[in-house]
C-alpha cells in the first residue's frame, strides 16, 4: 500500500494487529514474494508450500522498549525497564519488506498505539534459530522496503503524522537505511524535494536502490484531499550511503 493511498494511512502496520481467534487457519494471510506470513497471537508463522517457520513474540520486546509499562491499576508489566524481555507488554507486528534474493523477512514490533510510536526492527531469516534486532526507529507506520542486491543495505519508508488533525496534509515521509554489515543505522533520510504547488503535498511511495550504495525514492503530490495529483510527474530524490551518518 502506497503511502499517498487512504490519507497516508499506517500501511502495512494495520496488517495482522489484535487477533483474538483461537484457530490459526482464521487469521488473515499475506503473501510476499514466495512465501505467505500471518500474525497469530503467540508469533509470526512464514509458509512456504508445505513448510512452516515460526518466530515466537516472546523475548522481541525488552522493558525498554515498553510504551506503556504499566497497567491500568498502576502495576509494572515488566521485570524492569531495561534490556529484559517482558513478555506482558503487548505489541502489534507488521511486514517491513521480504528479501527474496536471501530468503529474509524484515519485520517490526510496536508497544504504542499513538500517532507517532516507536518501532523495533528486526530481521529473520528462514532456518535461522531466532531474529536478529536491527534498530529503533520512531514513525506513524513503515512502509515499502528494499535491500541491495549484495544483501549489505536495507531501505525503508517511514510516515510521520506531524499534526494528524491535518490528514494527509500533516504527513511527513522519509527513510531509513540499515548497514546490516555492521548493524548500524542512518535515520530520517531524506533530500529536500522542490516546493509543491498550493494546496498539494509530497508523499512517497517507493524506495529502491539504484546502485549498491544509492536508493531513490519516489514522490508524488497528493491534493486536499489525500488523492493522487495524477496530471502531475512523479519526483526522484536520490540519496548516497557515503553521505549518511550511521550510528
Amino acid at each position: 500500500m502506497s503511502l499517498f493511498q487512504a490519507c497516508a494511512a499506517l500501511l502495512l502496520l494495520v496488517t495482522g494487529i489484535g487477533f483474538s481467534q483461537q484457530s490459526t487457519a482464521t487469521y488473515p494471510v499475506n503473501r510476499y514474494g514466495s512465501v505467505d506470513v500471518t500474525f497469530t497471537d503467540s508469533a509470526i508463522e512464514i509458509r512456504r508450500v508445505a513448510k512452516t517457520w515460526r518466530v515466537p513474540y516472546l523475548g522481541l520486546v525488552r522493558g525498554l522498549d515498553c510504551a506503556e509499562p504499566f497497567d491500568s491499576d498502576g502495576n509494572h508489566r515488566c521485570p524492569s525497564l531495561s534490556s529484559e524481555p517482558c513478555p506482558a507488554c503487548g505489541l502489534n507486528p507488521s511486514v517491513v519488506g521480504w528479501d527474496e534474493v536471501h530468503q529474509t523477512l524484515y519485520f517490526a514490533v510496536t508497544t504504542s498505539t499513538s500517532w507517532e510510536k516507536p518501532h523495533q526492527v528486526f530481521r529473520y531469516r528462514l532456518g535461522n534459530k531466532g531474529p536478529q534486532r536491527l534498530t529503533n526507529t520512531w514513525a506513524a507506520g513503515l512502509g515499502e522496503a528494499n535491500v541491495t542486491k549484495g544483501g549489505r543495505y536495507l531501505a525503508y519508508l517511514k510516515d510521520h503524522h506531524s499534526a494528524p488533525a491535518a490528514g494527509c496534509a500533516g504527513n511527513a515521509p522519509d527513510v531509513d537505511v540499515v548497514d546490516l554489515w555492521t548493524l548500524k543505522a542512518a535515520h530520517g533520510v531524506f533530500p529536500t524535494p522542490p516546493p509543491p504547488k498550493a494546496n498539494q503535498h509530497w508523499a512517497s511511495d517507493e524506495v529502491q536502490w539504484s546502485s549498491p550504495t544509492t536508493h531513490t525514492v519516489r514522490l508524488r503530490l497528493i491534493g486536499t484531499d489525500c488523492e493522487l495529483v495524477a496530471r502531475e510527474p512523479a519526483v526522484h530524490l536520490k540519496s548516497s550511503v557515503q553521505d549518511l551518518k550511521f550510528r
